[in-house]
């Protein structure tokens, strides 16, 4: 996909690391990522949006690390 189209989206705050997948992914197949990936990493907020000009899904994956702060 062209980045250029990425470059006009309207950007998800917060968004670490964005995945897409080809408009031929089934759904099913999505919804067990999604499944997997909340199940697994419960500290990972998933937002899911579908590209409706490509037909494209796109996970907006962001991690909270303040679980993870060592205090000295």
């Amino acid at each position: 996909m062209s980045s250029r189209m990425w470059n006009r989206m309207i950007p998800t705050q917060n968004c670490d690391v964005l995945v897409t997948f080809a408009s031929a992914t089934e759904d099913d197949i999505l919804m067990w990522i999604l499944a997997r990936l909340r199940a697994r990493v419960p500290e990972l907020s998933v937002h899911v949006r579908h590209h409706s000009n490509t037909g494209i899904y796109g996970f907006y994956l962001t991690a909270s690390f303040e679980k993870y702060v060592i205090h000295w």
